[in-house]
């Protein structure tokens, strides 16, 4: 990540004396190598700004060096492709000799935005990988090979949301075979071709693009990452032998993630709101009140604001067979004369009846009819989904914090966690709040709803 780059450096020095007669002026030195025979300006013309790419004083009369410099112009005029720099011209200049003229290209380059950690959103992931596809698929398509791309030599352009490869100082195709050598960046070059001056092809490319995808993920959402570290491995592993294939695969990847992700939460809410819906239907004589059921979206923003919860709480008229006291454990025994395992007309399994230590039964925290009895036992039961559908948001969230993901997570998948939170906000609201029944209530709410639900993927 510390090589360096041969168009773009945060080094600019005004260059005195360079009024070509062409009519290029106002040059400018962005970069001159230490080690190698180039130095780059950016020039005007005709009001534009051109890329002005010349060898550097000592070299201006080095036969190797100028062969390097019009090779490097004859690959790069090769390419006609709006994700690859446009090479333009070779000229000679006044002062500066022989000279590649190419495309200015205003924007950062992906080493930059690595290096200083600024976010990627998902589309622009999605958007970078389809624009290097089809750059460097436009270079093979022209007979070359790149042999050099990595972060520093992939300029970013926000505003358009579009990219450039640049820099073909190290391409190859067949009419060069005087520069044939090992050449490029160690970190980007397949292991096994490093000594081998015979064996450039495509994959040379297609596995720096691989490493190049590694390097996007500390600025990658979190959504992204898994499928972004596939294709990474797809295309160093050459499973994938076309950059274009890795669109596809991108493509196939975060699109069942999409779908897992909203099956693995949702499914249990969904078998839980039908469920509801069958009590509903079939119990006989029922007296349906508005807000016996809420919708599940409603939970999202309840720990977000607590007065929702008391809201949705205080206005929920009770049921003509129960008591209105707050805090009152139902007594469902006085239900069960015709059938010992229907309970407000609803079948439950003899062994969803069975009392914990808590004093809590796994019927009470997982049916709608039940736990909306009681004002403690609803606000209990909302409070746990809230704050499971909250964690869970975080974990999914391009703007949360490492922090806040991992206090998210830690809190959703700790059973602890979720009764001492559970607890704490209860006796906040109901002073005198049975805690001994609260955790028994969060515990059987909180595996109730993650226990078909797969938090692995989403670790921070």
């Amino acid at each position: 990540m510390n090589d360096e780059s041969s168009f773009f450096n945060s080094h600019d020095e005004r260059v005195n004396g360079f009024q070509s007669d062409s009519g290029y002026h106002y040059f400018r030195k962005l970069y001159e190598s230490e080690h190698g025979f180039c130095r780059v300006f950016t020039a005007r013309r005709h009001g534009r700004i051109f890329i002005i790419k010349a060898l550097r004083q000592q070299y201006l009369h080095e036969p190797l060096a100028r062969t390097a410099l019009r090779k490097e112009f004859d690959c790069g005029i090769m390419v006609d492709s709006p994700f690859v720099a446009h090479t333009y011209d070779f000229d000679t200049l006044p002062d500066l000799g022989p000279a590649i003229i190419a495309e200015y290209c205003p924007g950062t380059t992906l080493a930059d935005i690595i290096a200083a950690r600024q976010p990627l959103s998902a589309a622009d992931i999605a958007r970078i990988i389809e624009c290097l596809a089809q750059g460097l698929d436009a270079i093979h398509s022209a007979g070359l090979i790149h042999r050099d791309l990595k972060p520093e030599n992939v300029i970013w352009m926000p505003r358009s949301r579009s990219l450039k490869i640049i820099d073909f100082g190290f391409s190859d195709s067949e009419s060069f075979y005087l520069l044939h050598n090992s050449a490029g960046t160690v970190r980007y070059t397949p292991p096994e071709k490093i000594e081998d001056d015979s064996g450039v092809d495509t994959y040379n490319d297609t596995y720096a693009l691989g490493i190049l995808l590694s390097d996007l993920l500390p600025v990658a959402p979190v959504k992204c990452r898994k499928a972004l570290l596939q294709v990474s491995r797809k295309l160093t592993g050459n499973t994938l032998k076309s950059p274009l294939e890795a669109i596809n695969e991108y493509k196939a990847l975060t699109g069942r993630s999409f779908l897992r992700r909203k099956l693995v939460f949702f499914v249990p809410a969904g078998i839980a709101l039908i469920a509801a819906a069958l009590y509903l239907i079939i119990k006989p004589g029922a007296h349906q009140h508005e807000n016996d059921l809420m919708p599940y979206d409603t939970i999202a923003v309840m720990h977000e604001d607590p007065k929702m919860v008391e809201e949705h709480t205080e206005t929920i008229p009770p049921h003509e067979d129960q008591p209105t006291t707050s805090n009152a454990v139902p007594d469902y025994k006085s239900q069960r004369a015709d059938n010992p395992n229907m309970i407000s007309g609803i079948m439950v399994p003899p062994e969803e009846l069975i009392k914990d230590e808590y004093g809590v039964c796994i019927a009470e925290a997982k049916y709608v009819a039940l736990f909306s009895q009681n004002k403690l036992d609803k606000y209990v039961v909302l409070t746990t989904d809230s704050l499971i559908k909250t964690s869970y948001k975080t974990l999914q969230s391009d703007s949360a914090t490492i922090q806040e993901r991992k206090d998210a997570y830690e809190l959703v998948t700790s059973e602890a966690r979720i009764q001492s939170r559970a607890a704490s906000l209860a006796q906040a609201k109901y002073a005198d709040a049975d805690l001994n029944r609260v955790s028994g209530l969060a515990r059987h709410r909180w595996r109730y709803m993650t226990e078909n639900v797969n938090f692995e993927y989403l670790k921070p």
